[in-house]
């Protein structure tokens, strides 16, 4: 569910504007099990694999900017 909370509005809002690169990206984000993610997004590591690390820094960047919208 936590998961679901920030992958869900990121997918949702941005799907449309992504490039077929960004696309399989999150894809294969996505294929990743539940306590690899969990730590990624918590900041506990990172993808060893540049894509999927690229996908996860476009996903947490998405939700900084949401939160800070949120909170002012």
């Amino acid at each position: 569910r936590e998961l679901d909370s920030i992958l869900v509005p990121y997918g949702l809002t941005q799907i449309h504007a992504m490039t077929s690169v960004e696309k399989s990206n999150l894809g294969r984000l996505l294929e990743q099990q539940d306590p690899d993610l969990l730590a990624w997004f918590l900041g506990k590591g990172t993808p060893k694999d540049p894509s999927i690390a690229d996908a996860m820094r476009h996903v947490l960047t998405f939700s900084d900017e949401r939160a800070r919208v949120k909170g002012t």
